[in-house]
């Protein structure tokens, strides 16, 4: 019975790690890193707890995927309203146009353990003009390296270069700017396949590469919104390594050994309170993490559920920093110069959300 209990403390760390969005297996710590010993987060104000409706099912009692609905991001007036963003380029951020390194880090809280996750992502950032009837700014994003860790257990996107770039519209107010939230798709595909199609709920052949699916069908979920699971049609081997969905790479710090866990998610988590920097070469802005996650299956026989999504905190605790890096830097640069372009120590994982 403790075995299986202190598994189950390990849930909210996984579902964390799907947000991200190449690393070793042997060595899962951030230690010479990020550079010195990390130290206390000042604390804010900052509101409640975003809640998720982890507990949806549908008629036939599925398990549904449930995000917040999108909206137009705004900023604060002088009188303290709220503006919307626009899709204006103005002036005074045209310092953005260009090629960063970025890091990014996030924190959520288990309300069942109260435990406290700090998921941190590198990635390759891109700002640039569209083309066309509708120009406007676009921020892509390109996983380099995804790193969530807890008291209990640490996990690790096993190979980033598979998690798909995330495309955010950039919008601006008078002194900030903001991001649309993208449909972040990793593990399987939202749409029903077309042998799906008028078959819902039905059993049909699978894909040669669902290799992992006893036998020769797959089944057709009963809707989009069904999270997926292990022989839903839906699923698909995101990072080419023989596997359901993606791969994280998991290791507990207590007990058990090492695992491969396989997950599928979705998320529409944005950049909010976005600033440009006087320099042009180091900019900055908050993440809120909107995010749902499944876990497919394990390399291991006793492995923690991810069905119960952790609850992010609030985006004044999250934070993304983008430092400018000449046109062709990529991931293998970024990993190699982390502690120079990024000096600043990483909060702990100590602190609860307000």
């Amino acid at each position: 019975m403790v075995r299986a209990s202190r598994v189950e403390r390990y849930a909210p760390l996984l579902a964390l790690a799907l947000a991200a969005s190449a690393c070793s297996s042997a060595s899962y710590s951030d230690a010479g890193l990020d550079g010195a010993a990390p130290e206390e987060a000042e604390q804010d104000d900052a509101s409640a707890i975003i809640a998720h409706d982890a507990g949806r099912k549908s008629d036939a009692g599925e398990a549904l995927v449930t995000l917040p609905d999108a909206g137009t991001p705004t900023e604060t007036a002088a009188d303290g309203g709220q503006v919307a963003l626009a899709a204006t380029f103005p002036d005074w951020a045209k310092p953005l146009l260009g090629r960063y390194a970025t890091r990014t880090y996030s924190f959520a809280e288990d309300r069942y353990w109260g435990e406290v996750i700090r998921t941190r992502d590198y990635a390759i950032a891109d700002f640039v003009v569209t083309t066309g009837q509708d120009p406007h700014v676009e921020l892509t994003l390109r996983l380099c390296d995804s790193l969530g860790e807890g008291e209990n257990a640490e996990t690790r996107v096993a190979r980033p270069q598979f998690v798909s770039p995330r495309t955010h519209r950039v919008l601006f107010g008078e002194r900030t700017w903001a991001t649309l939230a993208p449909d972040a798709i990793d593990g399987f595909t939202r749409d029903l396949p077309e042998r799906c199609k008028g078959k819902e709920s039905s059993f049909v052949t699978k894909d040669a590469a669902q290799t992992w699916i006893a036998g020769s069908t797959c089944r057709c979920p009963s809707s989009v919104d069904v999270a997926p699971s292990l022989e839903d049609c839906r699923v698909i081997d995101q990072d080419e390594d023989g596997k359901p969905g993606s791969t994280l790479l998991f290791h507990p710090k207590l007990v058990l050994g090492d695992a491969d866990v396989y997950v599928a998610s979705i998320g529409r988590s944005t950049f909010v309170n976005g600033t440009v920097g006087a320099d042009g070469q180091q900019h900055s802005s908050q993440l809120q993490v909107d995010q749902f996650g499944s876990q497919l299956g394990c390399s291991v026989p006793l492995c923690a559920d991810i069905s119960a999504t952790p609850a992010p905190c609030p985006p004044a605790r999250n934070k993304a920093e983008f430092v400018r890096v000449e046109d062709g830097y990529d991931c293998a640069k970024l990993l190699a110069n982390v502690v120079t372009l990024f000096p600043s120590v990483l909060p702990s994982v100590s602190f609860r959300c307000p």
